[in-house]
């Protein structure tokens, strides 16, 4: 018939079940790669939970060992009673401007104080109460490879100290100027910020004698050594940080930390760190 058009119902109904016959196969394995692509994302979840887990475990683990060894310390420095002043403390006294130190030989530890030494009573007790703590203090930075120094302070000037490098007192410096000083809550371990000295980095962690106390003893860690343990037990997948109380990033397991940075700040110059460093390659 001319001018019409004519319409192969089978050929259409073969381009139909065609397309079908396609589309299904192809839903088919979308669903499934989805499915398989969900299982993988739990499985990785999972996996960084059980690290996360495992680390955190470790790092509270070494927290409460930190904590149970100071209130050891704090115990032993009350504790400690002598019925006679032992005057041989008061020998080997420097006198310098502006501060005195006296090196305690046997113990390989150290006092260092604000001002002229002034002799009293209250003052040889402090003395004589500060050395009991020198063997724990000793096994401690011996055993405790990230440490560098652990130490006794007063804030009223007085600071009795045992650290690895005894070449250079700038650290005794900032010790006694409480740099170190961490923001103390209430009968819990907290961090300082970190501290220059010579050029390595360092932040302390501590808790004070009592609330309200004026004293409180430290353990100075080295930033980079720490960070090499954090690297050593965590996963090779990921970064791991240590945070302070101040939500600031103190340690890594991945990046060179050279001063406390805020969170937020943190995750934002690697961020961008990043970006430079793809747009380069």
């Amino acid at each position: 018939m001319a001018g019409s058009t004519l319409n192969f119902l089978p050929l259409k109904h073969y381009y139909r079940s065609l397309f079908i016959a396609l589309l299904v196969p192809l839903i088919v394995a979308f669903l499934l790669c989805l499915h398989l692509y969900n299982i993988k994302l739990e499985r990785t979840v999972e996996k960084r939970q059980a690290d996360f887990t495992n680390v955190s475990a470790q790092v509270t683990h070494g927290m409460d060992s930190v904590s149970n060894l100071l209130t050891t310390m704090f115990n032993l420095y009350e504790q400690a009673t002598y019925p006679k002043i032992n005057q041989d403390l008061l020998e080997g006294i420097n006198q310098y401007d502006g501060y005195y130190y006296r090196h305690f030989i046997d113990q390989s530890t150290e006092i260092v104080g604000k001002g002229e030494f002034a002799l009293s009573a209250k003052a040889l007790m402090q003395w004589q109460q500060a050395i009991t703590l020198g063997p724990s203090f000793n096994t401690t930075l011996a055993l405790m490879q990230s440490l560098s120094a652990v130490a006794y302070v007063d804030d009223n000037g007085f600071a009795y100290v045992s650290r690895h490098n005894k070449s250079q007192s700038f650290m005794l410096t900032e010790i006694l100027n409480g740099k170190f000083k961490p923001k103390f809550a209430q009968n819990k371990l907290t961090s300082s910020p970190i501290v220059k000295v010579n050029d390595n980095s360092y932040f302390a962690i501590g808790r004070q004698r009592s609330t309200g106390s004026a004293d409180y003893i430290i353990l100075i860690y080295d930033v980079q050594a720490i960070s090499g343990w954090l690297k050593k037990v965590s996963p090779n997948s990921g970064e791991y940080v240590f945070m302070n109380q101040s939500h600031q990033i103190i340690a890594s397991s991945k990046q060179i930390i050279e001063q406390a940075t805020a969170l937020k700040n943190y995750w934002y110059r690697l961020g961008r760190s990043s970006e430079s460093k793809n747009s380069i390659n």
